[in-house]
């Protein structure tokens, strides 16, 4: 009984950390460390995903596929957008939030969004 809920557990992504993404590049399989991952943006039935030294690739994968795979340092912001929260540099609080990153992009916060990343980054209110 005891193998049965340890295996249980072992299956959802809060129990255990995954160092690297495994992406297929041109029949080659790429292994992407998670905490270099800064963006993950929707491009049709595709998504790119975006690294910390400027590189990004075409994945044929949805953005809930990375929502639902990625550990909770990744959020999804807007319908096209994840982000890696630790690559969050601020935040403009005016009509519209935005997200700025670390290498300076800026990205839209859905309204319904925005509790759900002020509870992530431990903020009460803004």
């Amino acid at each position: 009984m005891k193998n049965l809920i340890l295996d249980q557990a072992l299956t959802k992504p809060d129990y255990y950390l995954i160092a690297k993404l495994p992406i297929i590049i041109n029949n080659e399989i790429h292994l992407i460390p998670i905490s270099q991952i800064l963006k993950i943006e929707a491009d049709g039935n595709y998504s790119k995903l975006y690294v910390s030294n400027g590189n990004s690739n075409l994945l044929n994968k949805s953005l809930l596929h990375f929502e639902q795979t990625l550990p909770k340092s990744f959020l999804r912001i807007h319908d096209k957008h994840i982000v890696n929260v630790n690559f969050i540099e601020k935040i403009i609080c005016n009509n519209h939030w935005i997200v700025q990153l670390q290498n300076k992009d800026k990205l839209n916060v859905s309204d319904s969004k925005k509790d759900i990343l002020i509870a992530r980054l431990g903020l009460k209110t803004i």
